[in-house]
């Protein structure tokens, strides 16, 4: 069921607005970094290091079972308890290094005394001072003269103590967020109080510019928590809107509570209200409650799309709320669910939204998990009549895993379900049934009439009905020789549909109606045997090395599979069945393990064979196998194609090759590549490429290239506002279209980040359109640091052929480590 795999969504909220991407703020301290460690690694590479680990179990001062403190320096000894290193000292323990020019230990109070050049790298903090006393226990320092790195800020003052854990006291303090010898922007203090991921306490304080005071406070209190309290004021101009101004303002109740509100005015619309609501109501749970409304829509009755819409009225609104909430350690509830009072909402205020989720969800699972078995019980309703929807009030499923009976070679695997569907048409469809068949010819209903030579018009009416379905499988896996592995399947599956209720409901036009009234109750009887086969053959070149791309020896790894499935068809045509899901049409293959069959009433009789074969390039890096390139090729034999006719129009046995490719010899280049090709004349392609190279550290480029020949694409999949004898349906809100019939789609791309300097950054992505000889998509930005701001102009042009244009263009300036106001200008 795709509603129960329905992951969490993104949740910073859009504010009503496309705007831009930026950045990472704060300092960069990544760029040092290898320059930093390359230094130190110079420093104490020159003389023969010597080593000294004092006793960590032997000394009455270490506790049992203790991790060894390891010193390495140019001189090192011990005496009495006390170990000193002189000369480029290193001391590590655990995730804590210590740099200094001398240390010494002491392995009863677990203290490790510091002197010139000191630096220690503790998890994502970095500790630098002229003289520091570290304890490796508690974590407490004292030190004087002294830095430190936690990001996003940067600390410095004349002394540093711990009065607790995750607690520093700076005397004579200074707080930036610049990573720079002399920053622009200073906060200095008499006092600070460093809670790291919290807060930032200071006392008279005293703010500098470019070394000008500006501003003296008696005290000040910066949240170091990057979803700290904020206030966004975005002004702007765009063609849904008019002018707007957007106020969102967040604040942070406590560590398992946060919110957004908003104020927003659209000169063309009026004033809107919103929220969003993030909570954790446990350690391994989250919610999201979003609410927004306009209390009068005065621009209501615009349209800026090529489709037809219907009257909405002023009033417009909409609510979601996504939640998962771990009862307990077996139980968990996940809810999904929407209202909103038009299908056209999202389209108008949350674009970004519309483009991914245009029927959201309406669904509430709850979920017990086993090692050996899962339980789930689910609710799935459409709330809203203007959307066609697969209700499901309710449905439950078991499924066990594969596991072996008792102690005996066999395994036993199975899933059982029961499901009260209710078909749900929109209110809004003016078509006929027929009409409606030829834009979704995967519905069942639609399968279904014309199996039963119904071919005149008919009204759509909701329907619905009970069914129960259970799987049972055995298997009996096992390895030959030492390689092949082979396993056999045999499973019996036994389904039965009630009557679904058509009579009076679909059928409420003049029509023939059917005489056998068997067709909507049914039950089925499967036989399912199978066979699942694997081997891997390796070989290996230890000799080869090449130092500049990092081999070191070679193996070549070729790992055939094939799986056969045989299900007797005991019954006639399989579209006799009503039925409710079924398959929808794609470009790529489904699975075909009968336990997780994607269509229960799509399952019938068939004789298929998926076979191909894996191989991969390795070599050894860090100590283990790196994948330098991965290919998977496989093909489809059905010998029941003839059943698939209504998906994919053709009656050949033999599907297409399809296949995968990776290549990643390094780590700044990856290539990949997702492919099929045909293996008949009326066999369609598919071609999925893209290449991403980072070939200077300042600078990435990505490439692609996606091309489709061949492919019937159903009507309903494109909004194009005609058909091709003209007829176009007054108020309809699903698309109406004619078949699109088979041709060539090519679309190449290329996008680009660089790091100019430290100051300057530019990205771009264009899009290019072969069989419209068209660049459709054209996005700039220009980003420039100015020390405590960040100045972006963001250009953005969509021009897709048989649409209007919409082109954006933004000026932002975003204040560092402070709330940020973004100016932006669009049409």
């Amino acid at each position: 069921m795709a509603s129960r795999r329905a992951g969490r969504r993104g949740t910073a909220p859009e504010g009503g607005a496309d705007l831009p991407s930026f950045p990472r703020r704060g300092v960069r301290l990544y760029t040092l970094l290898p320059l930093l460690f390359a230094l130190v690694f110079l420093a104490w590479a020159g003389a023969p290091p010597s080593s000294a680990s004092p006793p960590a179990s032997g000394d009455p001062g270490a506790s049992p079972g203790q991790q060894p403190v390891e010193i390495n320096a140019q001189e090192t000894h011990f005496v009495g308890g006390i170990a000193t290193a002189e000369g480029n000292a290193v001391v590590r323990y655990g995730e804590v290094t210590l740099y200094a020019d001398r240390v010494s230990f002491d392995n009863r109070t677990r203290n490790v005394f510091a002197d010139g050049n000191v630096r220690v790298y503790t998890g994502e903090k970095i500790f630098r001072a002229a003289h520091m006393v570290y304890n490796l226990d508690t974590k407490a320092i004292t030190a004087n003269d002294w830095g430190m790195v936690d990001l996003p800020i940067l600390v410095s003052g004349e002394k540093l103590t711990t009065p607790e854990t995750d607690h520093y006291h700076v005397d004579r303090g200074m707080a930036t967020v610049e990573n720079r010898e002399k920053p622009g922007l200073q906060v200095r203090a008499h006092t600070m109080d460093i809670y790291p991921g919290d807060r930032l306490l200071m006392r008279n304080v005293t703010i500098y510019i470019s070394h000008i005071p500006v501003l003296w406070l008696p005290a000040m209190s910066q949240s170091l928590d990057g979803d700290s309290n904020t206030l966004m004021v975005i002004p702007g101009d765009r063609s849904y809107w008019g002018y707007y101004l957007l106020i969102v303002y967040n604040w942070k109740f406590n560590p398992q509570l946060k919110a957004s509100f908003q104020l927003n005015y659209y000169s063309d619309r009026g004033i809107a209200l919103g929220s969003l609501f993030q909570y954790r109501p446990s350690e391994d749970g989250y919610g999201n409650l979003r609410l927004f409304g306009l209390p009068y829509d005065q621009g209501y009755l615009l349209n800026y799309s090529s489709l037809k819409r219907y009257d909405v009225g002023p009033e417009r609104f909409m609510a979601s709320l996504q939640q998962r909430y771990p009862l307990t350690q077996e139980l968990t509830l996940t809810t999904d669910l929407n209202y909103w009072t038009d299908p056209y909402i999202t389209e108008d205020f949350y674009y970004n939204t519309y483009m991914s989720n245009r029927q959201p969800n309406n669904v509430a699972w709850l979920n017990y998990y086993h090692p050996g078995f899962t339980i789930d019980l689910l609710v799935q309703d459409n709330l809203m009549d203007f959307f066609n929807g697969l209700n499901r009030l309710p449905e439950l499923d078991f499924e066990t895993n594969r596991a072996k009976i008792f102690h005996s070679p066999i395994a036993y695997e199975s899933r059982t379900s029961v499901v009260n569907f209710e078909q749900q048409f929109s209110n809004l469809n003016p078509l006929t049934g027929n009409l409606f068949g030829l834009y979704y010819p995967w519905f069942p209903l639609n399968r279904f009439y014309q199996q039963n030579g119904m071919g005149n018009a008919y009204m759509l009416s909701n329907y619905g009905g009970w069914r129960w379905d259970t799987l049972q499988q055995l298997s009996y896996p096992r390895e030959y020789f030492h390689w092949l592995s082979l396993t056999p399947r045999l499973g019996v599956e036994g389904t039965y549909w009630s009557d679904q209720n058509v009579y009076g409901n679909a059928f409420n036009a003049p029509m023939p109606l059917m005489m056998n009234q068997s067709n909507l109750t049914f039950d089925r009887g499967l036989l399912i045997a199978g066979l699942d086969a694997s081997f891997k053959l390796a070989k290996t070149w230890n000799d080869v090395d090449i130092e500049a791309l990092g081999i070191h020896g070679l193996r070549h790894v070729i790992q055939p599979f094939a799986t056969f499935q045989y299900i007797p068809n005991p019954y006639g045509n399989p579209y006799n069945i009503l039925g409710f899901d079924s398959l929808m049409p794609t470009i790529t293959p489904s699975l075909i393990n009968p336990i997780d069959y994607p269509s229960v009433d799509s399952f019938f009789g068939m004789t298929y064979l998926r076979a191909g074969a894996t191989q991969r390039l390795q070599t050894q890096r860090n100590g283990q196998n790196y994948d330098l390139m991965e290919l998977t090729l496989f093909t489809d034999a059905n010998w029941d194609r003839k059943y698939n006719t209504l998906l994919m129009p053709t009656t050949d046995t033999v599907n297409e090759i399809y296949g995968t490719f990776d290549f990643k010899p390094v780590p700044w280049v990856m290539f990949h590549t997702d492919l099929a090709l045909p293996t008949y004349d009326e066999g369609f392609t598919n071609i999925n490429n893209s290449l991403s190279w980072q070939f200077h550290r300042s600078d990435t480029l990505t490439l692609g290239y996606q091309y489709l020949n061949n492919v019937t694409i159903p009507s309903s999949f494109f909004p194009v506002p005609q058909i091709a004898s003209g007829y176009l349906p007054q108020n309809n809100m699903l698309p109406v279209v004619a078949q699109i019939s088979p041709t060539v789609q090519s679309m190449a791309y290329v996008s680009d980040f660089w790091r100019i300097s430290e100051h300057w950054q530019v990205s771009g992505t264009l899009m290019y359109m072969s069989q419209t000889n068209s660049v459709p998509v054209k996005m700039f930005s220009i980003y420039r640091d100015m020390q405590d701001f960040i100045v972006s102009f963001n250009f953005q042009d969509f021009s897709y052929p048989g649409a209007a244009s919409i082109i954006n263009y933004y000026l932002a300036v975003t204040l560092k480590a402070f709330p940020s106001m973004k100016v932006g200008y669009g049409q």
